[in-house]
């Protein structure tokens, strides 16, 4: 079946998560507590990212108190972190465009009907990507987790843009950068594209084991991956 749709993912995908998640959070980890294992705990990523799934209003929640956790903090030490990290709610909103997503997102525009961002971020930080950055103002739909009671890997935020699209589920193609997104895929019969990009050290195996249609290094393979799979 033709190509209709291109569904991105937003945070790891389009823009660095090291930026915009990793450092403010484990900066604030290692106040707490300065002798954890940073390797360690990033190569538990792939557990991490599934265990923010589930209700989509508490996604950042649990991630949070898992990478806690991980990191050896004690109970209460895991809520003087929350407790920080609400205070300093603008470091996570630190926008930093990947390499290649303008080409990525000419590409898309030039050669699908239509493009949407699936995203597990918040509407206000989409909004401020926006504001910053206007060259994401391509998408014909963007669905946040605001607009879902699910995170991925449910499909509902896909379902969704889906429907918003008027295209079907096998119409469309997945773009991500964590098991989650290519579960989510799966589970509505889409294809998928897996990118390794910054955190490829540690989500490679993760990924591999979703089993996406293809895995690329970083967002310049999209094109070809994209051309790829089109012609299947």
């Amino acid at each position: 079946m033709k190509i209709r749709a291109v569904l991105l993912d937003f945070d790891g995908t389009l823009i660095d998560l090291e930026e915009r998640w990793v450092k403010p959070l484990f900066g604030a980890i290692m106040e707490i507590k300065s002798d954890i294992n940073v390797e360690k705990v990033k190569r538990n990523v792939g557990n991490i990212i599934q265990k923010s799934g589930g209700k989509s209003n508490h996604i950042v929640l649990q991630s949070i108190w898992y990478i806690g956790k991980i990191s050896g903090l004690n109970f209460f030490q895991r809520l003087l972190l929350l407790a920080k990290l609400r205070k300093r709610r603008k470091q996570f909103q630190n926008i930093t465009p990947i390499d290649g997503y303008q080409n990525v997102l000419n590409y898309v525009r030039t050669n699908y009907e239509k493009m949407a961002l699936v995203t597990s971020a918040s509407t206000k930080t989409i909004q401020k990507a926006l504001e910053d950055f206007p060259e994401f103002n391509v998408f014909d739909v963007i669905i946040t987790r605001d607009d879902v009671t699910n995170a991925k890997p449910d499909p509902q935020a896909l379902i969704l843009a889906c429907k918003k699209l008027g295209v079907k589920p096998e119409e469309t193609v997945m773009i991500g950068d964590f098991p989650v997104d290519i579960q989510a895929a799966k589970n509505i019969g889409a294809k998928s594209i897996g990118i390794l990009g910054s955190m490829g050290k540690y989500t490679k195996k993760p990924l591999m084991e979703s089993n996406p249609d293809i895995i690329v290094e970083t967002l310049h393979d999209i094109p070809d991956a994209l051309a790829q799979i089109s012609k299947n």
